[in-house]
Parts: structure tokens; sequence; C-alpha cells
């Protein structure tokens, strides 16, 4: 797990993939996330994320953010990624929302 800054308003996501590999120096490190990135028209309107683990066989498990473990891992980001805003929507943790129209409209 690593810190999700932003850089001109846009996250950087670090690390996000080493819980997939099947590498026997990443095995202990069991938890991750998958990156969901919308684009419409050339520019990303959306990011956001699914906490991760693996399981005892080593398999990919998706967690709620809203649950025991997910909310765990969410908390986790929170604490590294201090004064970036994470929206928990559903079975997933939005950074950015350009998709909703602003309120108002």
């Amino acid at each position: 797990m690593a810190p999700t800054p932003h850089y001109q308003g846009k996250p950087i996501l670090y690390c996000v993939g080493n819980f997939a590999m099947d590498w026997i120096r990443m095995r202990p490190n069991k938890e991750g996330l998958a990156i969901r990135v919308v684009v419409e028209g050339k520019k990303v309107s959306r990011v956001s994320f699914v906490p991760l683990t693996r399981d005892d066989d080593n398999k990919v498990v998706m967690l709620d953010p809203n649950a025991k473990d997910g909310a765990a891992l969410v908390q986790k980001v929170r604490d590294l990624s201090i004064g970036v805003p994470l929206a928990v929507d559903g079975r997933e943790v939005v950074l950015i929302d350009h998709t909703k129209p602003p309120a108002g409209n």
C-alpha cells in the first residue's frame, strides 16, 4: 500500500499491482487496490478503487469498503494520503468524480 497524492487535481497511484504478483518476496503483502478509471471524451472523469486481498490459495478477493477488512484498508489509504478526499460509493472508493453535475444544476 502507498499514499495516493494528487498532482494538479489528479491522483497518482503507486504500487497498486504488487498484491497480484505470485513472487515469493511479495507473498506477505496480501493487500492492494483495483483501480477503475472512467475516460469520457479523452478526459478522465472518474477514478476509484476497490480494496483487495489474497486468500490462502493466493487468489485475489475483492473487499467491501464498508465491511471490516475493506474498511481497514480504506483507512490505511486515508492515513497514508493525508488531505486527499476519499468517498465510499457503494463497493468502491472514489478519488475524483467529474461525472456528476455540480450541486445546484
